[in-house]
């Protein structure tokens, strides 16, 4: 109270300038702010303090009016709540307190008047503080209103809608004298005192209002001196401030003058001032046509316009008010909703153009669905029949039923309007699983209609919900079918908006780890499945062997395929590759027993699947971050029974995995289709320039009959262009082939060598000590070296004994005699292990033919005598003799004989 006290100086009696008295504004807030409180003594408090202190009802009507729109214009928006709720009480309890006054003007004694009277009294007890005290103090105030007329009489002139703020005081004051000594140990005198300034009309009457209309009509017009003295255009605030008064005292606004600023507010360009005129005449205009006819003549056509030419806000708040005034109401329906016959008119209306029959039906639709959105449950039988009242309406072309009396720019309108609306609809999960197949299916040709705008906007549409994150990632796969736009510059804007969306959910997915539970509904390469599924069941493909739709679906695959291709870092063509075919090992659920369905959708198929072969620039052979999953409303459990690779595509269409250049190469391609089992090649000479990073990388190139060459890929050389690697690989293409084949020629024996080796294992192992042989090349017309030691010193031959002589020339004899049938000299490399031929071929870097070493028995220490280092020594010389004097002479090396060094 101290502090209203302060702005009650400062404010409303100014002693100081303007700017200082701005610095006491924040009081009016603080001591509205108080009206939240559940304390019912600190609300009649803040009551108390409007009336006295921060819009005196002391003061002149003028200046109170002028203080009162001030503070609701200033104040903040809690303030203003507060102020509502406030003249909204008192209110209120001025109307028990006035259907207590008739009750005992009734004069009746039944009693049903006696329980109406005590649940009254109840009523207004609690409407006071101390509840029990204040009961029996109302009770006693009503005895006296039942005895004493003359209380009576000041109450209905006090309570009276007509009553003047002059004449309230002075009923106050005559009823107060009635009730004892002005004391506050009078608790009865204050207890009534405190029910009477509740109900008293201290603030408005009829004068108070009209001021109030003349300040808020300054202000619309910007002539307002208490804008420019508070700094802002406060009309809209006082506009409030008058609807708000309308409804409390709404005889106070009839009058002449008060209904002539209202029309005057219906004819400005203000929309906002129309919209709260038209509220207001709702409000207070139930007798203008008796009362006021000269009002209701001038008033009546202005809101005919209002309701056909308004805004939607205009045009339905101008039906309540005609509802209201007029008696000829049903007249003026029918003049305004009048129909209009259908015209030809163009592709397209506005708002503004349409028949108000569409555009009750559009908002008919929005209405439906936002009714829908606040109950958010899929058990109600509402939401299935809306959601079927929309498709049929989409599926009849936008003509409900189907009875052509609408034109086909109204048509389209209401198509727009329904598939925005299933939009919205499907954006909350309990409604996107109720949605089924054919509707979806329907709602997507909505990007194909006939009318360009609703294409567009539907578009627009379609990718403001889906950046949400809301709408399910089978909605994305409606972009697809935008690979059938004719319009180059739409098909662009939709090629744009289908980018961004696939960006948003890679960017989302990489920001969010909590994302990766659910990367099936929001990962963009999820979407083929659902792309696939809505192609097979094109309207228009009703053939699988149909080939100028099968080319249109290729177009529309390439769409939506191109931006997963060609600009995913993460793209995994075997992924891909393996999702495809996982699709074709099913059947469509939508249809299960109907081949013809499946029979399309495995066309379908095999044109992504082509499509994955023929556009793929780059084979990386690496998994996807995710397992090719299927969606179950869409495709059966697949059949693992049987592969199914029938190509279901008429030969036109048909295509062939590429072909490649080079054994690893092709390993590597075909162990990404599946056909053998990946390994990793090794490098070729072509391969040479550097090893690949992030798994085999095999580029494909286009050769000029169509067919693609691939080549193991490391990292480039600087400088090195696509076309220099080409003219290399052609040029290195013989010698790889040739070194391909040998390497093929090099395989069998190799298997052959490996068996051979298990079985002959234990004998190896019993004769590892009388193993000593060494092969000796020499070229013709030359003659053998005696070798030597790493010493220098000549080899010392160790004598032998007579049975170990015997037996080293037998072995000898058996020698000779395989040498002797062995054509080609690489056969004798399989009599070696597969240790030593590697080591013989590493310390060789040109071909040649293998020699057979000694197997050397170490000591029981581990280690290797003497007499082997010696005989190593000996053999390694005698290769490297032989080796360099058949490279001089040009010709083949001659196995003359072998010599035999003893083991120490």
């Amino acid at each position: 109270m101290g502090l209203a006290q302060i702005y009650k100086k400062i404010m409303v009696y100014p002693t100081i300038g303007v700017a200082d008295a701005e610095r006491f504004a924040w009081i009016r807030n603080k001591v509205m702010h108080v009206y939240y409180q559940q304390n019912l003594e600190d609300r009649l408090l803040v009551e108390k303090i409007l009336h006295t202190c921060l819009a005196p009802y002391t003061l002149d009507t003028t200046d109170r009016m002028k203080r009162l729109y001030q503070l609701y214009a200033t104040v903040d928006d809690h303030a203003v709540k507060a102020i509502n709720e406030l003249f909204k009480c008192q209110n209120i309890v001025r109307n028990h307190v006035r259907q207590l006054v008739n009750l005992h003007q009734s004069e009746e004694d039944d009693e049903e008047t006696l329980s109406a009277i005590q649940s009254k009294l109840q009523v207004l007890s609690r409407q006071l503080p101390d509840t029990a005290k204040a009961n029996e103090y109302i009770r006693r105030f009503s005895t006296m209103l039942g005895s004493d007329a003359r209380v009576r009489t000041y109450m209905v002139k006090l309570l009276s809608p007509d009553c003047t703020c002059k004449k309230a005081e002075e009923c106050v004051r005559e009823v107060l004298k009635k009730l004892g000594n002005p004391t506050q140990n009078n608790v009865f005198y204050m207890t009534i005192k405190a029910l009477l300034e509740r109900i008293a009309p201290v603030m408005i009457d009829y004068e108070a209002v009209l001021q109030l209309l003349r300040y808020v009509d300054d202000s619309v017009r910007g002539l307002g001196e208490i804008d420019d003295e508070i700094g802002i255009k406060g009309s809209e605030r006082g506009l409030q401030l008058l609807l708000m008064l309308a409804l409390v005292f709404p005889l106070s606004f009839k009058t002449d003058d008060a209904f002539g600023h209202l029309i005057t507010f219906l004819r400005d360009e203000d929309d906002y001032a129309v919209d709260v005129s038209l509220q207001i005449f709702a409000k207070v205009g139930e007798d203008i046509e008796s009362t006021f006819p000269n009002i209701h003549s001038c008033l009546v056509p202005v809101l005919v316009n209002l309701a056909k030419m308004g805004s939607s806000k205009q045009g339905k708040h101008a039906v309540q008010a005609i509802h209201v005034i007029c008696s000829n109401r049903d007249q003026l329906f029918m003049q305004i909703f009048e129909m209009p016959s259908p015209a030809v008119a163009a592709n397209w209306l506005e708002d503004d153009e349409m028949s108000v029959e569409v555009r009750a039906k559009m908002e008919s639709l929005k209405l439906m669905t936002r009714v829908l959105l606040g109950l958010k449950s899929s058990q109600s039988s509402l939401a299935s029949s809306t959601l079927r009242l929309m498709n049929t309406l989409i599926s009849h072309q936008g003509d409900l039923m189907e009875r052509s009396q609408i034109n086909d720019a109204e048509k389209a309108r209401l198509r727009l309007v329904a598939g925005g609306s299933m939009m919205k609809l499907a954006q909350e999960p309990c409604y996107a699983d109720i949605v089924t197949r054919e509707q979806f299916q329907t709602l997507a040709l909505l990007i194909n209609d006939p009318v360009y705008q609703v294409r567009e906007r539907f578009s627009n549409k379609l990718h403001k919900a889906l950046m949400t994150l809301r709408l399910p990632l089978e909605y994305l796969g409606v972009f697809c079918l935008s690979g059938n736009e004719q319009n180059k510059e739409l098909r662009v804007a939709n090629k744009q908006l289908l980018v961004a969306n696939i960006s948003k959910r890679r960017e989302y997915m990489k920001t969010h780890a909590s994302a990766s539970t659910k990367k099936f509904s929001i990962l963009p390469d999820y979407v083929l499945p659902y792309v696939i599924h809505l192609l097979a069941h094109d309207p228009d493909f009703t053939r699988p062997d149909d080939s100028t739709v099968l080319k249109q679906i290729q177009d529309c695959l390439w769409f939506i395929m191109e931006p997963l291709m060609m600009r995913n870092e993460n793209y995994s063509y075997s992924f891909l590759k393996k999702l495809i075919e996982n699709i074709k090992q099913t059947k469509d659920a939508q249809a299960p027993d109907d081949d013809l369905s499946n029979y399309k959708l495995y066309a379908v198929c095999d044109l992504a699947l082509g499509i994955v072969m023929n556009k793929t620039t780059n084979f990386v052979l690496k998994e996807f971050p995710g397992e090719p999953v299927l969606p179950a409303k869409l495709y059966t459990n697949p059949d693992r029974s049987y592969s199914n690779n029938k190509l279901y595509l008429p030969q036109e269409f048909a295509f062939t995995p590429p072909r490649v250049r080079g054994k690893a190469a092709r390993d590597a391609l075909l162990a990404s289709l599946g056909r053998i089992p990946a390994k990793v090649p090794k490098q070729s000479s072509s391969a040479k320039r550097g090893a690949a990073t992030g798994g085999t990388v095999i580029r494909v190139i286009g050769g000029d009959s169509g067919d693609f060459i691939a080549y193991e890929e490391g990292e480039s050389s600087p400088g090195v262009t696509l076309e220099e690697e080409v003219e290399e690989s052609n040029r290195v293409k013989s010698g790889e082939e040739q070194e391909q084949e040998e390497e093929e020629n090099e395989e069998e024996p190799a298997e052959a060598e490996k068996v051979q080796e298990e079985e002959q294992a234990p004998e190896q192992e019993q004769e590892v000590e009388e193993e000593e042989e060494e092969e000796e090349y020499k070229p013709q017309k030359s003659t053998r070296k005696r070798p030597v030691t790493g010493s220098g010193d000549a080899p010392t031959l160790r004598k032998r004994t007579r049975g170990v002589k015997k037996e080293e020339e037998k072995e000898d004899e058996a020698d000779e005699q395989e040498e002797e049938e062995a054509e080609p000299p690489k056969t004798t490399r399989a009599k070696l292990s597969p240790k030593k031929r590697t080591q013989s071929s590493a310390d060789s870097p040109q071909k040649s033919y293998p020699m057979r070493r000694t197997a050397r028995r170490g000591n029981q220490n581990g280690q290797t005598s003497d007499g082997d280092e010696e005989a190593a020594a000996v053999a390694g010389e005698a290769s490297e003799s032989i080796s360099q004097t058949s490279t001089d002479t040009g010709e083949e090396p001659v196995v003359k004989r072998k010599t035999r060094v003893a083991r120490r």
